[in-house]
């Protein structure tokens, strides 16, 4: 119902920063998708499902801040993310 303004908010951004939702949106959508029919039995499941809920969306931050120069590049950024 409200979907018209995330839209209208969204299509406002650099065309950068869309990339970089657009990208973490598909990768998590598939990856909540595997999860679907396969219920989360291990810890090595739970730590992907983790990874895809809010592991990509850590990512996804760092990506933005460092696509707007608020934050520095460090060799670790990624695993820093992630974490």
């Amino acid at each position: 119902d409200q979907f018209h303004h995330v839209s209208a908010a969204f299509l406002q951004l650099e065309k950068r920063y869309q990339e970089i939702i657009e990208d973490t949106t598909k990768r998590m959508g598939a990856g909540m998708a595997k999860f679907i029919c396969k219920e989360v039995e291990t810890v090595d499941d739970y730590d992907e499902y983790c990874h895809y809920v809010a592991g990509l969306v850590g990512l996804s931050l760092s990506k933005l801040l460092l696509a707007s120069a608020l934050e520095i590049l460090t060799p670790d950024w990624e695993q820093i993310s992630n974490s």
